[in-house]
């Protein structure tokens, strides 16, 4: 599968990145982490012309992951970081509609896999803490659609789409101590400079697209022992893509159709739980 593929080709980029950022690592200036959580993902599109139609699933997600900060001595306070996350979808329904009247039904499965790169800025006043940074990444969105029933009927067969993402950004973290926790707060935005998306109804095309991702993240922070501490808090990350020209495609059938991509949103809701080692 493609999606696999592109999993161990950008696990082994981010391997690659995190031995070139601790290839010469002094002590406490580098932590790794791993993570993991709980929640949902809300996914729905619709158009914008003509008739509306809308598609609207909520599906149970497993979140999960793992990243690594590199603070370097020279210059001061500045540090790279890298990030990879990993969210499934498990499969559940989905609904369409055709101007508010439910015109289909199917079963929908989601992985998304998101790659994160950041160089920025940190410090501290007494029990403050603050970092912003730039950041680039690629995102991978991959749906999964079967056991359709259009207006009563079932009928056979899957339908697959394909996220491409490339995007850039920035990001403000900041921190506050209460004793022995460390409230912590997240608020990043990036625009998406590539955008493509690949369905299997309408095979060797690529729709073009862009958009935009926004993350918010809160939580309490405690130091366990000298190097270890646990986080535990909450996420939310939203990724709306623009719809997309109207094109002339041929489908699996080779008829010829004209199709456009609709304005889609995906919204990550999750519970959020991390283990982090300085070393």
């Amino acid at each position: 599968m493609k999606t696999k593929n592109v999993i161990r080709t950008n696990g082994s980029v981010l391997f690659l990145c995190l031995l070139l950022i601790t290839g010469s690592v002094h002590a406490g200036n580098l932590i790794l982490d791993g993570h993991g959580g709980y929640g949902v993902i809300n996914y729905k599109e619709d158009t914008s012309s003509g008739v509306k139609t809308e598609a609207t699933s909520t599906l149970k997600t497993v979140y999960f992951g793992g990243s690594g900060e590199y603070s370097f001595n020279k210059p001061e306070n500045y540090y790279a970081g890298i990030a990879a996350d990993w969210a499934i979808g498990v499969e559940d329904g989905e609904t369409w509609t055709k101007d508010g009247t439910q015109v289909q039904t199917n079963d929908i499965k989601i992985f998304g896999q998101f790659y994160d790169l950041r160089f920025g800025y940190k410090d501290s006043m007494e029990k403050f803490s603050y970092g912003i940074y730039l950041s680039g990444g690629w995102d991978g969105m991959y749906f999964d659609r079967d056991n359709f029933v259009e207006s009563g009927i079932p009928s056979s067969g899957a339908i697959t789409e394909e996220f491409s993402l490339w995007r850039a950004g920035g990001g403000i973290k900041a921190g506050y101590e209460f004793g022995q926790w460390t409230a912590e707060g997240l608020i990043s935005f990036a625009y998406y400079t590539d955008a493509k998306v690949e369905n299997s109804k309408y095979p060797g095309f690529k729709f073009d697209t862009e958009g935009v991702r926004l993350d918010l993240e809160l939580g309490a922070k405690r130091s366990l022992f000298d190097n270890l501490s646990l986080y535990l808090g909450g996420l939310y990350r939203s990724i709306q893509l623009d719809e997309s020209p109207v094109f002339r495609v041929r489908d699996l059938n080779g008829i010829l159709d004209n199709v456009k991509f609709p304005h889609s949103k995906t919204q990550i809701i999750a519970a959020k739980v991390v283990v982090a080692y300085a070393f």
